[in-house]
């Protein structure tokens, strides 16, 4: 299911490949990936970069995942498709636990970048100060994800998403995390605007769009940490 192979998932990857090259930061690139799973995310973003001609840029790609089998088959598929990519580096990191304490350093990176990860977060607002931390000033946020057009919209792949504590039961918050499951614009927005971040967008526009394309759930949202101090 987790493949570029499979389009029902593959748009996921593109949307937030296309969205993390057009709102990439235009300085060197150190990037770390959360929760990335058998890689197809990864695989989608650097293929984009590579076209760009943005890979001489890549100083390093952090490749996290916290589930031990898909790392080692992450990294197994990366490492077999990009030979050439020195930068690829691998490691176990938990969203949920301070991220400093797992060697990422404060101010080290200029993308933090994950696919249909971040709304299983046990605690949304301590991960997305986590990873703000992390981010040097003018550093981006991009997360590709599952987007509710209404906060009372199902949508399909939840029917197996349920059976997860870590989908249903997350810490809540009244105005932007008020049930588990997928967020919608505005909740991504209250979120990542509590964390601190600023130049918040979803891409595409889906508050625009739900009137005439209700059922379209699929974008990435992008933020920015200041470039002055917060």
């Amino acid at each position: 299911f987790f493949s570029n192979a499979n389009p029902l998932y593959a748009v996921n990857n593109l949307v937030g490949a296309g969205a993390a090259q057009e709102w990439m930061p235009p300085t060197r690139l150190v990037i770390v990936e959360l929760g990335g799973g058998l890689g197809s995310g990864a695989a989608a973003l650097l293929e984009g970069l590579r076209r760009e001609g943005r890979w001489p840029e890549i100083d390093e790609y952090r490749f996290t995942e916290l589930v031990p089998a898909f790392l080692r088959r992450g990294q197994h598929a990366l490492q077999a498709r990009f030979p050439d990519a020195s930068f690829l580096k691998f490691g176990a990191l938990d969203m949920n636990l301070p991220f400093e304490k797992q060697g990422v350093a404060p101010r080290s990176a200029s993308l933090v970048y994950a696919v249909n990860t971040l709304h299983v977060a046990r605690d949304l607002h301590f991960t997305l100060r986590e990873i703000f931390e992390v981010l040097a000033p003018g550093g981006r946020l991009v997360v590709s994800e599952c987007i509710r057009t209404t906060p009372a919209q199902a949508i399909y792949v939840e029917f197996i998403f349920n059976l997860m504590e870590t989908f249903r039961s997350p810490v809540l918050h009244p105005t932007y995390r008020p049930n588990g499951g997928f967020l919608t614009p505005e909740q991504w927005w209250g979120a990542m605007d509590a964390a601190g971040f600023v130049e918040i967008a979803v891409l595409p526009d889906i508050a625009a769009m739900r009137a005439r394309f209700p059922d379209f759930n699929v974008g990435a949202v992008g933020a920015t940490r200041p470039a002055t101090r917060t």
